[in-house]
């Protein structure tokens, strides 16, 4: 992610900052990847963050609120090459699923026993295609984060601590 945004020191999600606008994002490495986390935020489900953290590599996330907007998004390059309403999976057709296809199928397959449970299947997509898992022990630990200011500019910025 040499594109990408620097991270802040590490600190537990607890002790983020929340202020004016700035949105902070969780971010340790994973093997190959780069875990990131947005607890109680949107941004990272963005275009804009999307096509700015897959510069040099993929990203691969999902997104949702109470109000059942959500997105799985892949990007690669710094382009955007999946966006799906994960749960209507059952409506999904075109270039979009073609691009992930073998883990989408895995997604569908999954939800074809409980289409209740959509959030665990994307997430599981995720996993398939980074390779890595969001478990409890990750989010109760300390990372590096990353902060973005909402609303974006066209790039992302780092936003300094004072």
């Amino acid at each position: 992610m040499r594109h990408a945004p620097a991270p802040h020191e590490a600190a537990p999600l607890e002790a983020l900052p929340y202020y004016g606008g700035v949105h902070p994002m969780s971010a340790a490495p994973a093997g190959p990847a780069v875990v990131l986390f947005e607890n109680n935020g949107f941004l990272g489900s963005l275009p804009e963050v999307l096509r700015r953290l897959s510069r040099d590599g993929r990203v691969c996330g999902v997104y949702w609120n109470v109000e059942g907007d959500n997105r799985l998004s892949y990007a690669a390059d710094g382009r955007v090459l999946v966006g799906l309403d994960a749960m209507f999976w059952d409506e999904w057709t075109g270039d979009d699923f073609a691009v992930l296809e073998p883990e989408l199928r895995a997604m569908t397959e999954l939800l074809a026993g409980d289409e209740d449970d959509w959030q665990a299947a994307a997430m599981t997509v995720v996993e398939l295609v980074t390779g890595v898992r969001l478990t409890g022990e990750w989010l109760s630990g300390a990372h590096p984060y990353l902060t973005f200011q909402w609303p974006l500019a066209t790039e992302p910025r780092l936003l300094t601590r004072s």
